[in-house]
């Protein structure tokens, strides 16, 4: 089991069959090609019961907890399912609830989509009815797009479906191979998200939410009911007291980024982890793209002896440092060795977007569901032009006037054909959804002092429109609010900033001057 399919740990199922029965209904098994072609069996309008004993402890057997439902004809099925998806990392659905032919499954699956079609979500279908049926309602009628094997997407929502054990098909036909008994459906619920999300950064991922989970003990225990009076002395003290729950929030992401730096997390970009990954994949294509790549290896001793696919991985393993191939290096110079590096980019064939939006998450953050706050760190788009706020925190808030906030530009750090120049500092999304590069402004007299006015808060807060966010000031100018860049390059730009206005002017020789500039 990976950390994939160690995450999803609690399921619901909804269905109209399921009664208190040991019976387990095994899969009677595909129709031999050879026998008289048949249509799918035709189920009794009640259906063929469901098990929830046994499919519980099926799930309980591979660490999941699952709860069964049985609706009546009066209960709102809808609403049953909209709120199980929200708390149950699983929604089992039967697809003929009562004889409805799907449509409060649909039903249900549209709404689930449409609340918040960010959030991860895993519905599973387990009918009898037509499997040709059912998957040609989800692509026609809910909009799903098939993606590998019978896994079905829109959005961040993940649909999978399996017949149940009563349904025969002939061998060969589509969804003969869906077929699933109770004891079955978890693991084969399982394989089917490992394989649909596997790869190293979802493993990442799912693995830190998992260590995170796991640490809840933890970090619970120390956040116990002892911390109550000096939190509230504390919040008392503050000029305005809802900055105390910024700053718990502060307090609480430290203690869970500690869980993470102390577990195992790291281990999975290890020298040892990464060999193992390239020899299971092909992340590096070979041998094709690799064939373009003998340059990078003249200055490796070995290079004229191995091939370059597999130099290719131990340069990914071990790094352009250990491999001797970087600009400290003396038969290679900075103009070759970036030249070089694209030339290794290539390698992995993918082009430059997935690229580009590793340096998006590694440059910034999108705003959640909370209203953004302008503040250090916000960046905003006017006419084509970007904004860092570097307003310090602390003259952000408890304001009881309008105020004046400065705005560093963000200079576009790229070539017309989109390519990207040296020296850029950080990548955001653009307001046309494109990664651009940028570069941090650093003179004085470049700055933006736009007044913002409050407005009967103790902090200026923008405004939705169109799913969007704005922030207006005094004279009615509009900024729109791209995302929110990372603490530590607002620090950055901050100290350009300052340098260059700490920079004394001084008289020297026109002579000597301008020859230093060379």
């Amino acid at each position: 089991m990976t950390a994939i399919g160690a995450y999803f740990r609690t399921a619901l199922l909804i269905d109209d069959s399921a009664v208190d029965t040991t019976e387990d209904l095994e899969p009677l098994g595909p129709i031999p090609a050879d026998s008289e072609p048949t249509r799918l069996v035709e189920t009794p309008s009640e259906g063929t019961p469901l098990s929830w004993n046994n499919i519980v402890n099926a799930f309980l057997k591979v660490n999941v907890v699952c709860s069964v439902l049985r609706p009546n004809r009066k209960d709102n099925i809808l609403d049953m399912a909209i709120r199980g998806s929200k708390v149950a990392d699983l929604l089992i659905l039967d697809w003929d609830l009562f004889g409805d032919d799907g449509e409060d499954t649909k039903k249900a699956i549209l709404r689930i989509i449409e609340t918040d079609p960010r959030r991860l979500r895993v519905i599973v279908i387990y009918t009898e009815m037509s499997f040709r049926s059912v998957t040609d309602a989800l692509i026609k009628e809910c909009g799903l797009t098939k993606e590998s094997g019978h896994i079905f997407c829109k959005e961040a929502t993940i649909v999978l479906v399996f017949s149940k054990s009563s349904v025969r098909l002939m061998e060969g036909e589509e969804g003969s191979d869906r077929i699933a008994s109770y004891s079955d459906l978890p693991k084969r619920i399982r394989k089917d998200l490992e394989d649909y999300f596997g790869g190293l950064v979802p493993e990442l991922a799912f693995n830190s939410i998992n260590i995170i989970r796991e640490s809840a003990p933890r970090v619970l225990a120390t956040f116990d009911s002892s911390l109550d009076a000096p939190l509230l002395a504390h919040r008392a003290l503050l000029p305005d007291t809802s900055d105390a729950g910024p700053q718990f929030i502060r307090l609480l992401t430290s203690e869970l980024g500690i869980s993470l730096m102390e577990s195992s997390l790291t281990d999975m970009l290890s020298d040892d982890s990464i060999h193992k990954i390239l020899n299971q994949t092909n992340i590096v294509k070979e041998p094709e793209l690799c064939k373009e790549l003998p340059d990078i290896f003249k200055t490796h001793p070995d290079h004229k002896r191995r091939e370059i696919s597999e130099l290719v991985g131990e340069v990914v393993t071990l790094g352009f440092e250990e491999m001797g191939l970087t600009d400290d290096a003396p038969s290679i110079g900075r103009r070759q060795l970036k030249r070089l590096i694209n030339q290794f980019f290539d390698c992995f064939g993918v082009g430059e977007e997935p690229h580009k939006s590793l340096a998006v998450l590694m440059s910034s953050t999108q705003f959640g569901d909370v209203i953004p706050r302008l503040e250090a760190g916000i960046v905003l788009e006017n006419k084509g032009k970007y904004w860092l706020c570097i307003q310090p925190l602390c003259d952000s808030v408890r304001l009881t006037n309008s105020r004046r906030f400065p705005l560093l530009p963000l200079i576009i750090n790229a070539n017309q054909d989109g390519s990207i120049k040296s020296r850029s500092a950080a990548m955001i999304w653009a307001a046309n959804s494109k990664a651009i590069p940028v570069k941090f402004g650093s003179s004085i007299y470049d700055l933006e002092m736009p007044e913002f006015e409050p407005e009967g808060k103790l902090f200026v807060e923008a405004q939705e429109e169109n799913g969007k966010w704005w922030f207006e000031d005094k004279k009615e100018t509009r900024y729109r609010a791209v995302c929110r860049l990372r603490d530590e390059f607002v620090q950055q730009a901050v100290q350009g900033l300052t340098s260059g206005v700490a920079r004394p002017g001084i008289d020297s020789s026109e002579w000597l001057r301008r020859l230093s500039r060379g």
